[in-house]
């Protein structure tokens, strides 16, 4: 079995001390992590997401390439290992190429709560 890659620390760049941006806070709502009130930076955001467990397709995906994932998969861990294996990376690609082969344009009444669960 392959052993997956650690997620790389969070950046100590100042940038990561400042507020977090729509998008990371509208993750957090979304997934039910947001505090009504408290101020999220970019920093305490990346290490939210990337402390999460990984979707059930990403540990499967994992799981088929060989990696060991007795112990559960983080966020980060997909990533790291996504952004290291290159030939697993390839191989995403291409399932993705082959499911959706091309862009399609979304209509203008989309939005993530009319997609049935």
């Amino acid at each position: 079995m392959k052993k997956l890659i650690d997620p790389p620390k969070i950046s100590n760049n100042k940038r990561m001390n400042e507020p977090a941006t729509d998008m990371q806070l509208l993750w957090l709502k979304k997934n039910k992590l947001y505090k009504e009130g408290k101020k999220y930076s970019k920093r305490q955001c990346s290490k939210i997401l990337s402390n999460q467990p990984a979707n059930s397709k990403q540990i499967l995906r994992l799981k088929e390439y060989g990696y060991d994932v007795s112990k559960g998969v983080t966020v980060g861990q997909w990533m790291a290992t996504v952004n290291h294996d290159e030939s697993f990376r390839n191989s995403l690609i291409h399932e993705r190429n082959v499911i959706f082969p091309k862009r399609v344009e979304l209509p203008t009444w989309y939005n993530e709560d009319t997609i049935p669960k």
